[in-house]
């Protein structure tokens, strides 16, 4: 085993199946070398699987706390009321698409005001050179 950024990781292919790869290989040399290599990749896959796992654990364990600190039971059993309701259903579905839209009309506005601003301070500049060069 080798140790990767702390993970210690199975190589998926070691020296004696690269060598083993290299030159002429029939199909029985292939399989040899996918039975060698298939319980490594399962292995990396599983712990993969274990590692998103943890890391889907702390995440909800964060939700929940932030669901706790902001609504009583009362409120999440009235949300979970809502959303079993076919309104909430319609706008359960419609939600990413209005925060979608949402977004773009905010990013629309803040680049409108920055394209004013950008604007009316050239115009102040070009106004102070123009003084200047009055003078």
């Amino acid at each position: 085993m080798k140790q990767m950024a702390g993970i210690a990781l199975e190589p998926l292919i070691d020296e004696e199946i690269q060598s083993e790869a290299c030159g002429n290989t029939s199909i029985r040399d292939l399989e040899e070398i996918f039975e060698k290599v298939n319980p490594r990749i399962a292995n990396l896959v599983n712990n993969y699987s274990k590692k998103v796992e943890e890391k889907i654990g702390q995440i909800i364990s964060k939700i929940s706390e932030m669901f706790d600190k902001k609504l009583t039971e009362d409120d999440l059993k009235s949300i979970i009321i809502f959303y079993s309701s076919p309104t909430g259903q319609k706008m359960f579905g419609l939600e990413s698409a209005f925060q979608q839209k949402i977004k773009e009309l905010i990013e629309g506005s803040v680049m409108e005001i920055v394209i004013e601003m950008t604007q009316e301070r050239r115009e102040k500049k070009t106004k102070q050179v123009s003084i200047e060069w009055t003078k």
